[in-house]
């Protein structure tokens, strides 16, 4: 057997559609998207576009998509940004209200879970340290935060709520919608990371009542390096302060020359999802079954992660109590897998979401995660689950 991809969640491989788009940009269509040219025009137009297909695929306003360099960045900008101009408008009908010098800036209060990617985690973390306050939910056995939860912790303080659409881990799928019919009652700014998510579920932002949503291309089947922040327009319009300086470019919001060839390949990446999800899904799900099925069967007291129905269709995170991931993956190196998320995989850290769903320092250690894509087969699901057996059976 050939070398398995079985890392879907970390990154997907580009589609050659894709990659097909994206080539005359590199050489042919080179041009800045910001000059007047008629190359500059070639290379805008292109990048409106692929904007346009980004939209599309959450079913939202053209001009609401803001492009970045990944999820990572959007997140930063988004949580960075809507602070800052919360705390500032704050600041200023502080003092209007007393005709005095500028008041302090006051602090701003988030709401967050425990089970957030370490993109939104880490900066809530330095925002705290800013001296502003956050509020980390609890999530329950499947890796789930109750609505309510979310309702009991907004203050009058409160400028916004961010919440993972699908767990990057253990796959669970958040009640999005309930929860922005929560923010929307409160006058609270509703934030998603569905960088996980785009491109393997159905996502319509009006719908789930969100105002700011994460997306990155490379989760899709679009290249790295390219992501988008989604902001509300109207009904409410949704302000951030940019993070950075150096120009107008993307509405004033995210200063930089365009990746013109990531933007397109991005935009191209997210008109196939829109037309293929409902069969992607059906193929992702079916490979999970059938990998459980036999894990079952090899395994019998095999513990599987996450929400049980709701969850990503391609992830699948199962701990195998008393066997070593990592003697595991050692053994096995013809098949890419993980054992938690991929950006924190370098520190060899317990999995936070783990300890989150109650699961132990020992039980994280005992856990592979499993990512399944459209190029997967049963017959590579059926190999790794013997070869897997036949391992533990020498060990």
């Amino acid at each position: 057997m050939q070398s398995i991809y079985f890392d879907h969640n970390a990154t997907t491989p580009v589609d050659p559609r894709v990659l097909a788009i994206m080539l005359p940009y590199f050489s042919e269509e080179f041009g800045n998207a910001s000059s007047f040219h008629a190359a500059g025009r070639r290379a805008a137009e292109a990048v409106e576009v692929a904007r346009a297909h980004v939209a599309e695929l959450i079913k939202a306003e053209t001009k609401s998509i803001v492009f970045t360099s990944g999820a990572t960045e959007a997140n930063n900008l988004f949580l960075r940004g809507c602070v800052s101009f919360q705390s500032t408008q704050s600041q200023l009908t502080q003092s209007q209200a007393t005709q005095a010098q500028p008041a302090p800036t006051p602090s701003a209060h988030l709401i967050t879970c425990k089970t957030e990617h370490p993109a939104v985690l880490d900066v809530c973390e330095k925002l705290e340290a800013e001296g502003h306050d956050v509020s980390y939910l609890s999530v329950d056995a499947t890796g789930k935060v109750d609505p309510q939860a979310v309702h009991a912790a907004i203050r009058p303080e409160t400028v916004l709520v961010s919440l993972m659409l699908g767990n990057n881990e253990v796959g669970t799928l958040h009640d999005i919608a309930a929860v922005g019919a929560i923010t929307r009652a409160a006058g609270v700014v509703f934030h998603c990371d569905a960088s996980q998510a785009g491109g393997c579920v159905p996502i319509d932002v009006d719908a789930l009542q969100l105002d700011a949503l994460t997306l990155t291309a490379h989760k899709m089947g679009g290249p790295k390096g390219i992501g988008a922040l989604f902001l509300r327009r109207r009904k409410p319009r949704v302000r951030i302060e940019p993070i950075l300086q150096g120009g107008g470019h993307e509405q004033g919001i995210r200063p930089g020359t365009l990746n013109v060839p990531a933007i397109v390949g991005f935009g191209h990446a997210a008109e196939l999802a829109s037309q293929e999800i409902p069969a992607r899904q059906a193929h992702a799900f079916a490979l999970a079954a059938e990998f459980d099925r036999l894990i079952l069967a090899a395994f019998p007291n095999r513990i599987v992660n996450g929400h049980p129905v709701d969850r990503l269709p391609g992830n699948y995170n199962v701990t195998l109590p008393g066997i070593s991931n990592r003697t595991l993956r050692e053994r096995l190196p013809e098949v890419a897998l993980s054992s938690g998320s991929a950006c924190a995989s370098a520190f060899q850290k317990p999995s936070h979401v783990l300890r989150a769903i109650g699961r132990s320092v020992e039980d994280s250690q005992q856990t592979l995660r499993f990512g399944f894509g459209p190029t997967n087969t049963l017959e590579e699901v059926r190999w790794t689950v013997q070869r897997m057996a036949d391992i533990v059976a020498k060990l």
